[in-house]
């Protein structure tokens, strides 16, 4: 990973400079959906610690698929703290 006047990115190539955000950029849409999935984790991680539960809200579109996959997969997440809202994105 690289980081440049504030931003990140994987791949390298062109990129805006922008103070209030990370982007990253990734190879492959798994390895994307396994970074976002491992990001979600700590936060939840994180909620569950401060709060004894964590709400999470899912798009489960055909897009999120992976990503939820790899989420659900994760055992750092005490899931039985957890409840999760469906988003239906229509």
């Amino acid at each position: 990973m690289r980081e440049a006047r504030g931003v990140r990115t994987d791949a390298g190539g062109p990129y805006e400079e922008d103070p209030r955000m990370i982007v990253r950029r990734f190879a492959t849409r798994h390895a994307m959906a396994q970074a976002a999935a491992a990001h979600a984790a700590e936060a939840i991680g994180r909620a569950i610690l401060s709060h004894g539960q964590a709400r999470i809200i899912v798009a489960t579109g055909a897009s999120q698929l992976e990503f939820l996959e790899d989420l659900t997969a994760s055992q750092a997440v005490d899931w039985a703290r957890v409840t999760l809202f469906h988003l239906d994105e229509y």
